[in-house]
């Protein structure tokens, strides 16, 4: 198993950052009344922004690290626990390992079945 070191505040700032991309690019799109804010979003709103950037962010991660076990769903539900505090929405409190396990999922097939392709090595 591999031990990510990625402290939570730092995954917190790192989701929070990508989130306030997605929101000025969804505001540009017209998505979102101009004069709206990230933190004037109800729950379902920033779950969905939270979620994006996430996987937006695992995706960046080093293949390597999604081809064994890790703690990285562990470190994503605490970083979405805190985001809590952040936007002040108590219903984040609520989010559990298992959906974060289902954020990481599909990077960690993708990245496992390109190994097994070995499809990388023609680059």
């Amino acid at each position: 198993m591999i031990e990510l070191k990625i402290p939570v505040s730092t995954a917190v700032m790192l989701i929070t950052e990508r989130m306030k991309l997605e929101f000025a690019l969804r505001k540009k799109a017209k998505l979102y009344h101009p004069e709206s804010t990230i933190f004037t979003l109800n729950y379902n709103d920033l779950l969905n922004l939270a979620e994006i950037s996430a996987v937006d962010l695992v995706f960046f991660l080093p293949a390597g690290i999604h081809y064994e076990t890790n703690n990285l769903a562990y470190i994503l539900c605490k970083a979405m626990r805190q985001l809590a505090g952040v936007f002040n929405c108590i219903q984040f409190n609520e989010y559990s390992i298992e959906r974060a396990q289902r954020l990481i999922r599909p990077a960690q097939k993708l990245f496992q079945s390109s190994e097994n392709n070995k499809a990388f090595l023609n680059n």
